[in-house]
């Protein structure tokens, strides 16, 4: 694997780790696509430090297992103001 992916994919493990971004959040700092980040922190970030990799695991199930109430809010707040027009 190239060293520049390499230093991206823990880059961005990091991050996820550290500061519990989602992937949408990630996509707005790498500027890749959001195919990309998964690739690289499911597939290519294990390849290269499985102990990181299995900490951003951890916070990708977390993340998938809030999606649908953050998606619910998002929508309770589009609803409210579409209301107040």
């Amino acid at each position: 694997m190239k060293e520049d992916l390499k230093s991206r994919c823990q880059k961005l493990g990091r991050l996820m780790v550290e500061k519990r971004y989602t992937i949408r959040q990630l996509v707005e700092i790498a500027g890749v696509s959001r195919t990309t980040i998964h690739k690289d922190l499911t597939m290519r970030l294990p390849m290269c430090n499985s102990k990181l990799a299995k900490e951003v695991q951890v916070v990708l199930d977390q993340n998938k297992a809030e999606r649908a109430s953050r998606g619910g809010k998002a929508v309770q707040r589009k609803i409210k103001a579409m209301r107040q027009k």
